[in-house]
């Protein structure tokens, strides 16, 4: 979470320099486990930051495994366009435990940047996820190289070496993990600072997935993860409800696998959101519940449910209307039997059309609205 802390600073030597502090301890932008830190919340608490008298200078803190890079970038030339103002306040960045890919491009945008020793920097190429057809495709990896030349741009900048040498030996589209050591002398880093901090000892010599797992794996976030998908199905469903309803019996599964069909289903969307579902122990937290499932599998049994109510009832539609062509057309042709008498039944050889007939076939016409609930059948 975005959150901004008043801090006195050295209160001895720089009583004069109060100094606010930032902290993005969270992803970069919102995703299916948390609100994150956007680029609007983030501009908002830093102008509260800058509009204060009291202020004199901003540190944002950092321990976050990266994320979105349109709300990252933003945060970054946020903070670069206020540093180069001549007279504005400086904003000072500081690694106090992880900042992997787009908030190491973050970390480098302070007037001075800080790292506890037993920090970790992370820097790699942009990644993300592309649909569609083979044109689709190669649009989304020209856009993505695009993305990362700037990227590469920001590296060169504070590092002091050429773009060239930043694609060959960092963007080279393998993961490069350094000390806060190994970062200063890369030159993203302006000075280490010699203490440890919690945050870092937390995620001390962990991988990247292990600390994105970290940053995921909090209760309240794994429900809001199940909350939103169960209202995508929900929603899916309300779409092919019938405009009517009728009281037919609930199609029984057919399938003693259905269960077993949907828990596939459901491992195969919380994979694609970057869930590991897995019977270890220590990710037993990404496991779907047995009341999960069972809700997902509810809900699904209804779309079945109302999908066969559909087609019954666009057969029975059908049906009817056939009924009611057939009627009006032997209506049409009907001719009054010999003799003038209306009602009674046809002459084999005078062409009419018997009421009995006629009568019959309403029958099952007014038989059939009465099943659809569309008219009361007549008993008498």
């Amino acid at each position: 979470m975005l959150a901004d802390v008043c801090l006195a600073g050295n209160q001895k030597a720089r009583k004069h320099m109060p100094q606010k502090t930032l902290l993005i301890y969270d992803q970069i932008g919102a995703s299916w486990w948390s609100e994150g830190v956007t680029a609007s919340a983030f501009n908002r608490d830093l102008q509260a930051c800058l509009d204060d008298d009291d202020c004199e200078s901003v540190m944002v803190a950092i321990n976050s495994p990266g994320g979105s890079i349109a709300e990252g970038i933003a945060i970054y030339n946020a903070i670069k366009r206020q540093n180069e103002k001549a007279e504005g306040k400086k904003i000072y960045t500081r690694n106090d435990g992880v900042a992997y890919s787009m908030a190491a491009i973050i970390l480098m945008a302070g007037a001075e940047v800080t790292a506890h020793e037993n920090t970790t920097t992370l820097l790699h190429n942009c990644s993300g996820m592309a649909f569609g057809n083979a044109r689709d495709l190669l649009a989304s990896v020209e856009m993505m190289q695009k993305i990362d030349k700037g990227m590469v741009k920001s590296l060169a900048r504070k590092s002091g070496k050429t773009e060239a040498e930043i694609e060959a030996e960092i963007f080279n589209y393998d993961d490069h993990t350094y000390t806060a050591e190994e970062a200063k002398e890369l030159g993203i880093v302006d000075r280490v600072l010699e203490d440890t901090t919690e945050a870092a000892e937390a995620l001390h010599g962990k991988s990247v997935n292990e600390v994105l797992a970290y940053f995921q794996k909090e209760p309240k976030a794994q429900q809001s993860f199940f909350d939103q998908l169960k209202n995508s199905i929900t929603g899916a469903l309300q779409g092919f409800k019938p405009k009517n309803q009728f009281n037919t019996p609930k199609p029984q599964a057919d399938s003693k696998d259905e269960p077993m069909k949907i828990k596939k289903t459901l491992t195969a969307l919380v994979a694609f959101f970057g869930l590991q579902v897995t019977d270890e122990a220590d990710h037993v937290e990404h496991q779907p519940s047995d009341e999960q499932l069972n809700d997902l599998n509810a809900r699904l049994a209804d779309y079945d449910q109302l999908k066969a109510k559909a087609d019954t009832v666009a057969a029975k539609d059908k049906r009817i209307a056939d009924l009611e062509a057939e009627v009006e057309e032997l209506k049409d042709n009907a001719e009054p039997p010999k003799g003038g008498k209306q009602g009674g039944d046809a002459n084999p050889d005078g062409g009419g059309v018997s009421d009995s007939f006629l009568s019959e076939t309403d029958a099952q016409v007014a038989k059939m609205r009465a099943e659809l609930g569309l008219e009361e059948v007549n008993e008498d």
